[in-house]
């Protein structure tokens, strides 16, 4: 409970693997475990509850919510490449 209110800190959805990466740097003045593709943490928190940096000084939230822990995950953006050949 927080605040007297029931949280979701125990249900199903919440428990079970983390999938987070090894003690690391990453970036920041303290090592941190990144968060790893379809981790539960991603996206959960409350914006308006969760800091405004992670542990490393990266600013929250970067995806549709702040993610849960020391680490805020980048999002993934892929672009094409594009390749112009002048053919003169």
């Amino acid at each position: 409970m927080v605040d007297g209110e029931r949280d979701s800190t125990c249900s199903p959805a919440s428990s079970g693997d983390p999938l987070l990466g090894t003690l690391t740097d990453n970036g920041g003045l303290t090592e941190t475990m990144a968060l790893l593709p379809g981790s539960p943490a991603i996206d959960i928190e409350f914006n308006a509850t969760c800091e405004a940096a992670d542990q490393r000084g990266m600013t929250r939230p970067m995806g549709v919510a702040c993610d849960i822990g020391a680490y805020e995950k980048a999002i993934d953006l892929f672009l094409p490449l594009i390749v112009r050949w002048d053919c003169d």
